[in-house]
């Protein structure tokens, strides 16, 4: 198989506190080598990785690539560790930094450009994979996280064939994944020819940025976008099929987030693991399975301005179905936003119930209080039960007045329903047929749910959402809401 002969690396992963760095620079390094992907001829491609990732080694290693490389040359420099910022001052950190003497045993950003600037490439690219979430006490040390250091980023902006790639935006971290970084899993991908533009065998610098753009904020909802300097026209990093125009795939699958979401909310942790497994069954890709679960998660804080779904690309129906599955998950988790809308509260099932645990919620409130007191109540002994997960699971519905059940399904009204006090409904909940019957008295009938009441009088279904406990195929509702 032919090599990109004119392909130079060095690759970087300093380790220390950031063990995922050695495997982010083992990853770039294996898939620049791969003869049959990016093809670089091995002994071309320097790896710099753990305690091998000293300072010295680092500038000499920059060196060794001035001489080496000629006017025909691309270079590519990575680098996944600690960038900072003290002062006015920018350094990359090594794996042998001292907090206490940046000056001597980091790479100020001076230093840096000084070696980029002896090379005589016809292309120099460096990719910064930096600001990860870490233990290092970055402010005890006067310091900030910084994805790029700002001369260097001059130098690569000010002359023709240079590129700057970082992970991330100035105000943003880089996260950890598996088996990489969200950042270096892309570009893995991106060498591999994963989302190229297929002009030719190349990818190209663009290519490689557009498509880091596109996956890692949809992976990381929205909380990480790489950014790309660069000056020049779009030029080629490497072959992605060893000169051939058709990809052959990242040498690797994508698992996701090594950082789960917190689950500190006993409602959320009481689904999680079914919400997981619900997103095979909806349709979500493998590889979006984290994100998704991420974004899902995030969807039931107070405030998720940046909220992203991960769904650019999947087909029609499984962004509905998912959409709807969500819609039905904050519902669950964040039972304040159903009593918002609610079309009907049992005080009378609600005052019965409080009163039964008093001794342990304290003094009884309003109905909306009382819901909300013992809707956690029973998250925390594991008496909630997320419906819409357990039918598309295939799993039987728990019963008892003790349990409250979240569901969703579609009603209709008996024929009498007209003028009695009690109205009954009919429908489907999980993969059975349940009756309930609510009392007149405590609807809440506006001019939307009168038409709408007024339809199902008609024979038109219904559809509704609440909690309710369930019992011989008979749903007592507590709360329930009109779906439109």
């Amino acid at each position: 198989m032919p090599e990109f002969t004119r392909g130079h690396a060095v690759v970087v992963g300093v380790g220390r506190d950031l063990p995922a760095t050695v495997k982010d620079g083992e990853g770039i390094a294996a898939i620049l080598r791969d003869p049959e992907r990016c093809a670089y001829p091995p002994e071309q491609v320097t790896e710099l990785l753990g305690p091998n990732a000293t300072k010295a080694a680092i500038i000499r290693a920059l060196r060794n690539l001035a001489s080496t490389a000629t006017t025909r040359s691309t270079s590519v420099i990575y680098f996944s560790g600690h960038g900072i910022r003290t002062g006015e001052t920018h350094y990359l950190l090594p794996h042998d930094y001292d907090p206490k003497d940046l000056t001597h045993v980091a790479i100020s950003d001076a230093e840096l450009t000084g070696a980029l600037a002896g090379l005589v490439s016809a292309q120099i690219t460096l990719i910064l994979d930096c600001c990860h979430p870490t233990e290092l006490p970055i402010e005890d040390l006067g310091a900030k996280t910084v994805p790029m250091p700002p001369e260097a980023r001059r130098f690569l902006t000010s002359g023709t064939g240079r590129a700057l790639l970082a992970s991330s935006r100035s105000d943003e971290r880089s996260y950890v994944a598996k088996p990489y970084s969200h950042f270096t899993a892309a570009l893995i991908e991106g060498f591999s020819g994963v989302g190229n533009a297929g002009r030719d065998a190349f990818v190209r610098v663009t290519d490689l940025a557009m498509y880091a753009s596109e996956i890692v904020p949809r992976r990381t909802r929205g909380r990480q976008h790489p950014t790309l300097d660069y000056s020049g026209h779009n030029f080629a990093l490497a072959y992605f099929a060893a000169g051939g125009s058709v990809s052959k795939g990242a040498p690797f699958a994508f698992e996701g987030g090594a950082e789960e979401p917190a689950l500190k909310d006993p409602v959320v942790a009481l689904v999680v693991d079914d919400v997981k497994r619900c997103l095979d069954v909806l349709g979500v890709p493998q590889a979006d399975v984290a994100a998704t679960m991420e974004w899902l998660v995030g969807s039931l804080g107070d405030d998720v301005p940046d909220a992203v779904a991960p769904d650019g690309l999947w087909p029609r129906p499984v962004r509905e179905a998912v959409a709807g599955f969500r819609h039905d998950l904050v519902l669950f988790a964040r039972p304040e936003r159903l009593l918002e809308t609610a079309w009907y509260v049992s005080t009378s099932k609600l005052s019965r119930m409080f009163r039964a645990h008093q001794h342990e919620l304290g003094r009884e409130g309003e109905d909306a209080g009382r819901f909300l007191l013992l809707h956690r109540y029973l998250a925390d002994r594991r008496r909630l039960a997320f419906e819409p997960a357990l039918r598309l699971l295939g799993r039987p519905l728990p019963e008892g007045d003790d349990t409250w059940l979240f569901f969703h399904g579609e009603f209709r009204l008996t024929p009498d329903a007209r003028d009695a006090p009690m109205v009954t409904f009919h429908g489907a909940v999980g993969a059975g047929e349940v009756r309930m019957s609510v009392s007149r008295k405590y609807l809440d009938i506006d001019s939307h749910s009168f038409l709408v009441f007024e339809r199902a009088l008609l024979g038109d279904p219904i559809t509704l959402s609440g909690f309710g406990s369930l019992a011989a195929n008979t749903l007592q509702p507590v709360v329930l809401r009109i779906e439109t």
